[in-house]
């Protein structure tokens, strides 16, 4: 099963890569499945990257902090409501039974 590549760009936000950048593949540690070509960054990658997060954080800093809360607690509820996909996502990634794998998904929950 190899991960469509749209969900990847969201959950890794390679939008922000050249669309000409070389890519390496990844395998799934546990089978040798091939699950995608993860496009490598260049330096003008980064800074592009860089360039909307530093946007992204300042436009965060003037939300309340109850607002704040608030978005933690909903992406708190959603990564609960939606760990069959998550625990695929780490069994991909690292071939840990799904046990070992909820650890790591209620260590982000707690932090």
């Amino acid at each position: 099963m190899s991960l469509d590549a749209a969900l990847i760009n969201r959950l890794l936000g390679t939008a922000h890569v050249s669309p000409d950048a070389k890519t390496i593949p990844i395998l799934a540690p546990f089978t040798g499945e091939h699950l995608l070509h993860l496009p490598l960054s260049d330096e003008a990658d980064v800074d592009s990257a860089m360039a909307v997060l530093r946007h992204g954080q300042r436009a965060w800093a003037q939300r309340p902090l109850s607002e704040r809360t608030a978005i933690i607690l909903r992406f708190h509820d959603l990564l609960l409501a939606r760990r069959a996909e998550g625990l695929d996502i780490v069994q991909w990634e690292t071939g840990k039974a799904r046990r070992d794998g909820m650890e790591e998904l209620l260590d982000v929950c707690i932090n």
